[in-house]
């Protein structure tokens, strides 16, 4: 019973210390809220709606009119009007800005900043050669971009696929799985460290969006398991990335893309074994989308309809017919990026013509599929459910996972 002990009470020394963290951060954001001057760093670059710039802060996000030029990195004096109403209850998440100066910079903005540039010249290269929606689909695949017309975004929710636009864990095992076996020859130690290498060029490419920094940091976790020669619980890694994410930044817990993406990874990696013993039907490996989607689905469901009012009914089914093209548009996009800049540097405009018809292929039958599905009448149901509701559903799903390990039907790895 000791080392039981032990690890209950190492628990709840780390849970109370991750409350602590919460606590103080949050205390921190709203004396941000309260304030009508504050000196933060932007986070991302800032995004233009109308005649107003979106500056996102971390903490806050802040609206200004303005024709300055502001990026990420940049130290700013924010000058806003009271977001507190007469009851002393703040905003906490936007302000209105009368007057934004810049008073610094962090040292690390020319580095993010190079490769956001770097960045934007793939995604023009994508728009230059590609129409739309096969640009700001290979976009989304490769780099994250989430510039998609919105009818076609549209059709991607209803459906069900809308995460396979979105860079994820997917893309990171890919770099992984890529790289490391790939160089191999050149030894474990070399092979270790230029994944690492790679990892953290394609996270600093795509962005360190809560599921990137999520995927990464379990990648180079079972990475180093298998530099050591050794299987790493694959649960163990993913609770042990949530906890330090949660660590280093408290209040990403209330990042719905966080807690989508750790309630799809956690359900695929625990549901997966028990949906694959009752799915008897072999479709060339397509199975195996099914059981994935499916095992995803029963811990995202009930957010996605807490949150946006409605359930895909079709989403393991259109999953199964696109997602294996995924793969191959998003490695195609890689490759696209390098041999037509070749291409266009060389002006071998042919060879760059029909590689561009190439890449087409696999995003055209992606974009009908989805097309198609979105069109039939009973592709999504309008279903908001309480939080009454959905905290009971996920008591009984841990009294069900409970009950599947007590009976050995099921076991964690």
């Amino acid at each position: 019973m000791k080392p039981l002990f032990y690890i209950f009470l190492s628990a709840l020394l780390v849970l109370e210390l991750l409350v602590l963290r919460f606590q103080n951060s949050l205390n921190y954001k709203k004396s941000l809220a309260e304030s009508n001057s504050v000196d933060v760093t932007l986070i991302k670059d800032p995004a233009s709606s109308g005649f107003y710039q979106i500056l996102d802060f971390g903490y806050f996000k802040a609206t200004f009119n303005s024709a300055d030029k502001f990026r990420v990195g940049d130290i700013l004096r924010v000058k806003s009007f009271s977001t507190c109403n007469k009851d002393n209850i703040c905003n906490l998440y936007y302000k209105k800005a009368y007057s934004i100066d810049k008073i610094g910079e962090k040292w690390y903005a020319g580095i993010v900043r190079l490769f956001l540039d770097i960045r934007e010249k793939v995604n023009n290269l994508y728009l230059r050669n590609l129409s739309s929606p096969y640009a700001e689909l290979l976009a989304g695949m490769t780099l994250g971009i989430k510039e998609l017309p919105d009818k076609f975004n549209q059709d991607l929710i209803k459906t069900g696929v809308i995460h396979v636009v979105v860079v994820s864990g997917f893309n990171v095992s890919l770099v992984i799985s890529a790289l490391f076996p790939l160089l191999i020859f050149l030894g474990r130690r070399c092979s270790f460290f230029i994944s690492i290498l790679g990892v953290l060029f394609f996270v600093f490419l795509v962005g360190f969006e809560p599921p990137i920094l999520r995927a990464a940091v379990m990648g180079l976790i079972l990475l180093y398991g298998k530099y050591e020669g050794r299987e790493r619980s694959v649960l163990a890694a993913l609770l042990v990335t949530a906890v330090l994410m949660v660590f280093i930044s408290p209040l990403i817990i209330l990042d719905l893309s966080f807690i989508l993406s750790f309630l799809a990874t956690f359900g695929l990696i625990v549901f997966s074994p028990v949906v694959k013993k009752y799915v008897s039907f072999k479709l060339y490996g397509l199975e195996e989308d099914f059981v994935s989607t499916l095992s995803a689905q029963v811990l995202v469901w009930p957010i996605i309809s807490y949150y946006f009012g409605r359930v895909s009914m079709l989403g393991p089914l259109v999953n199964i017919l696109v997602l294996w093209v995924v793969p191959l548009a998003t490695v195609l996009g890689f490759l696209y990026i390098i041999f037509a800049f070749i291409f266009e540097i060389l002006g071998l405009e042919i060879l760059l013509f029909l590689f561009t018809a190439v890449i087409k292929i696999p995003l055209i039958y992606f974009s009908q599929v989805v097309t198609f599905f979105s069109r039939l009448p009973f592709s999504q149901i309008e279903v908001q459910i309480g939080i009454g509701f959905m905290a009971f559903y996920y008591l009984f799903i841990c009294f069900f996972l409970l009950w599947m390990i007590k009976r050995k039907s099921l076991v964690l790895q």
